[in-house]
């Protein structure tokens, strides 16, 4: 049995806790193991974050102060604000859901120019393929999580958890990190069609920025860390053909 078999066939969580027993301790399999939790808690998190993608205005009112405002898309719905910077502050925030003004609902809350300059349905599929990728991705991991669990407590017999289960744990581990990557990957595009002019006017275009929000940022930095740990020795395999390669182009 080679050493990636006999890992692939230990519970999850035991292996978590030989990686800490062993002399010698495998740091990046401890990594892999510590972040497909830290995923758990930043999916659940991210889904109902609305700073997916952010337009913000400011304006410099003569006289008057300033103030700030502008839109925070997150996956379901999306978020107007204002906030002005006055002698006496005012904040205003209102959350709509993307159902409002996607035009498959009912659009109680605007007219027909207004929820095509609002780009709902743009970005309401973005956000369904980030809802399904994630929970996929969820499901995969804590079903990892509690497969492992059991193990762990049963020590079960049988050719399901001795021939079956490693195999099936390896695609679920596969599944989990590529599914959330590909999914943030996929939203870029939308956010890049976003055409902020139907949204601001000329005028506000100077002293507006449009770019994506502070969610995508992590869970992009999150979910290439989670896959990067999850296939690091085929990274290592492809980077070592890849220098082979260009030694023999050399000599």
């Amino acid at each position: 049995m080679t050493t990636a078999e006999a890992d692939l066939e230990k519970p999850f969580l035991a292996a978590i806790l030989d990686v800490f027993r062993a002399q010698n301790v495998d740091i990046w399999k401890a990594l892999q193991y510590s972040f497909s939790m830290i995923m758990v808690f930043a999916i659940l998190i991210s889904l109902t974050s609305t700073s997916w993608f952010v337009i913000t205005n400011h304006q410099e009112d003569m006289g008057f102060g300033s103030s700030t405002s502008g839109y925070k898309y997150g996956i379901t719905g999306f978020e107007f604000y204002s906030e002005s910077n006055e002698e006496i502050s005012i904040d205003f925030t209102s959350g709509i859901p993307f159902s409002e003004c996607d035009g498959w609902g009912s659009n109680d809350f605007f007219g027909e120019d207004d929820v095509e300059d609002l780009q709902c349905d743009t970005m309401s599929i973005g956000g369904k393929i980030i809802i399904f990728s994630f929970l996929i991705s969820l499901v995969s991991i804590l079903g990892l999580l509690f497969a492992s669990s059991y193990l762990g407590l049963k020590s079960p017999k049988g050719d399901f958890w001795t021939e079956k289960y490693p195999k099936y744990s390896e695609i679920a581990t596969k599944v989990s990190a590529l599914l959330p990557l590909i999914a943030v990957l996929i939203y870029v595009m939308f956010a890049f069609g976003y055409d902020e002019e139907l949204v601001l006017s000329p005028t506000a275009l100077d002293d507006s920025s449009v770019g994506l929000g502070m969610t995508w940022w992590l869970m992009f930095l999150l979910s290439s860390t989670y896959a990067g740990l999850v296939f690091r020795d085929k990274i290592k395999l492809l980077f070592a053909k890849l220098s082979a390669r260009r030694s023999n182009n050399n000599s």
